[in-house]
């Protein structure tokens, strides 16, 4: 499934290789100084393989593209392209420098191609297409745009494998902005309606995937496009070579140093409304999903956050007892990020010591080490910012940080703090479940042992205030609910006399917290 909705891929070619333009007469000199400065930063092949035409019209430039002319003498002998028609375009003198770029249409393309000996085909398909925008060449990107299509149609089929997809229509909007030291600030949204999937595989039954409508906001901030721009042309300059020369390595170690951090930070929400997947019980789905990711630039303390939230829950008639239906989460959250991430850092590191003068810039074991930087203390820091489910008879809301090392995946520590809210009310409605299932008694009397360890909030909320230390112990609201763990495992040797420990009646000391947890001692 395709979550953003982007400029077509026969127009993105412009946005990356135009170059400084200006606002001039309409005539055939002024049509060939604007196909120069769109095929400026092309390799020279490209620039001259004719898939750029530029004709001046009435008013403006009629600009065509064609990309079978551009790929069309690429493609595998088992890749056969049909309906890929030229794309037409027109761009008009706007401001100063820049240009209103326009264009209307439909596609129908289908791909057929062959892996092994299984051939297969693929097809992509809009009924009918608009987009408008502002191109600044001196960005090579547009200022502001507008898309939208209707009619979008999806299909892969190879052997027993089947993908179809579909979108009743879409639309896109951005704008930029200049920002501090020579960046630029991005905003867009989007959304597409009527969205369908099948999926078909031979192992299983049919996937279907279905939303009213997907939305999405990002913002960018502080993108260093011009120095991204400067760094992605290098590299199109110089792919076809196996090594580079001691200059041209210089040349590109120094603008990769000048495009970081990339971006001061970008943050992205997607929203499905009325998701379904369908499945041989029924359908299952959500009201309302909610996706984000936010995260800091490449620098030397990034942070990648991710954050998903369903509300509504929806069932098929039967799978989930009656009796049970109060526990389905009316709303749910997981929030968490990845914090302190030297990433910067290692960039910088990892461009001053690889050397691609030579087939291999740098040896496993020079990797291995250097990938060590991005945690200078050797943990990872995982930030569980917000977890949290609420119904009818519970809320329940934890927030904590985990380390963990890297060296050893058994040195791991968290402190955590867990909320419940109405939690006599949750009891109680265990409690009541119990008289049917009596399963249940065991977790309603967990519950009162976890109700003797709380603290009780002002608002009557209960609170545990959770460490695990990387010794194993545990402790929960200060008292130690858990000894530290043997420092030393035991030898095969020990094997028997350990067992003959765990028989013994010293096998198992309670905490004194455990002994001493029935609910009045909750403080």
């Amino acid at each position: 499934m395709q979550r953003k909705i982007s400029v077509p891929v026969w127009l993105a070619v412009a946005l990356v290789v135009c170059g400084p333009a200006r606002a001039a007469d309409i005539d055939q000199a002024g049509a060939e100084k604007l196909k120069s400065s769109l095929t400026h930063y092309l390799p020279k092949d490209l620039a001259e393989s004719g898939f750029l035409t530029v004709r001046p019209g009435a008013g403006r430039y009629e600009i065509a593209v064609d990309l079978m002319r551009l790929i069309g003498d690429k493609l595998p002998a088992e890749l056969k392209i049909k309906g890929l028609e030229p794309f037409a375009m027109s761009a008009t003198p706007a401001e100063t420098d820049r240009w209103k770029v326009d264009g209307t249409g439909k596609f129908d393309v289908t791909a057929d191609y062959k892996t092994g000996e299984t051939p297969g085909t693929m097809r992509y398909a809009t009924d009918h297409y608009d987009y408008s925008g502002i191109l600044d060449p001196a960005i090579s990107y547009f200022r502001n745009a507008t898309f939208t299509a209707t009619g979008i149609r999806f299909a892969s089929e190879q052997g027993p494998e089947k993908v179809e997809a579909s979108f009743d229509s879409m639309n896109y909007v951005m704008s930029s902005a200049d920002a501090t030291g020579g960046t630029l600030d991005f905003t867009a949204t989007g959304a597409a309606t009527g969205f369908r999937e099948t999926v078909v595989t031979k192992e299983a039954p049919p996937f279907e995937l279905s939303a009213d409508s997907i939305a999405f906001d990002a913002t960018i901030k502080g993108m260093m496009l011009r120095e991204v721009n400067d760094l992605v042309v290098f590299v199109l300059d110089h792919l076809k070579e196996k090594q580079l020369s001691a200059e041209q390595q210089a040349a590109l170690k120094d603008k990769v140093l000048k495009a970081l951090p990339l971006a001061a930070s970008i943050d992205e929400t997607v929203r499905l409304s009325n998701l379904s997947v369908g499945t041989p019980l029924g359908p299952f789905g959500f009201k309302g999903v909610d996706y984000g990711i936010n995260m800091t630039g490449l620098s030397e303390a990034a942070r990648f956050g991710i954050s998903v939230k369903a509300h509504d829950p929806k069932a098929p008639d039967g799978v989930v007892p009656a009796a049970y239906m109060p526990l389905m989460p009316a709303d749910t959250e997981i929030s968490f990020s990845f914090q302190n991430m030297n990433l910067g850092g290692f960039l910088k590191e990892f461009i001053e010591k690889a050397d691609f003068t030579k087939d291999v810039p740098m040896s496993d074991e020079e990797s291995a080490a250097l990938a060590k930087t991005i945690f200078p203390d050797g943990r990872v820091t995982m930030n569980f910012d917000r977890v949290a489910a609420r119904s009818d008879v519970y809320d329940l809301e934890m927030s904590g940080v985990l380390h963990s090392s890297i060296e050893d995946t058994r040195q791991v520590s968290m402190t955590a703090t867990l909320l419940a809210r109405n939690f006599d009310r949750t009891i109680t409605f265990v409690q009541d479940a119990a008289k049917a299932d009596p399963e249940l008694n065991q977790l309603s009397f967990g519950m009162m042992m976890a109700k003797g360890f709380a603290k009780s909030e002002a608002d009557g909320t209960q609170r545990w205030d959770v460490a695990v230390n990387e010794d194993g112990s545990v402790e929960v609201n200060g008292q130690q609910v858990k000894g530290p763990n043997a420092e030393d495992e035991a030898s095969p040797d020990d094997s028997d006399d350990d067992q003959d420990m765990m028989d013994g009646e010293d096998a198992v000391e309670e905490p004194d917290a455990l002994q001493n947890s029935a609910p009045e001692a909750q403080e």
